[in-house]
């Protein structure tokens, strides 16, 4: 057995902000569950040159809705939404 995960992949527990994010981004009215969101190839997305890389459990391709990329943790998927909501909304 491998253990809980946080123990053994310390970034892991920044998944939980993507909950604030998504909460923000629909509170703000930046996007609606519904919305679709191009994630690329499920491994790596690029936002200004930085990778944004995805858990390898988590490994979804394509276009995803808001809400499928909160309940999957997809990490390019919550960036996007976290750019559409507004500075002062997220402090």
């Amino acid at each position: 057995a491998r253990g809980w995960a946080p123990l053994h992949h310390q970034v892991l527990p920044g998944s939980t902000f993507k909950v604030v994010v998504m909460a923000s981004a629909l509170d703000a009215q930046a996007v609606r569950p519904d919305d679709a969101f191009d994630i690329g190839n499920g491994e790596v997305w690029y936002l200004d040159g930085r990778p944004i890389r995805e858990a390898e459990l988590s490994r979804r391709s394509g276009v995803q809705t808001a809400a499928q990329c909160l309940a999957y943790s997809i990490n390019a998927g919550l960036v996007q939404i976290g750019q559409r909501v507004p500075s002062e909304t997220l402090r």
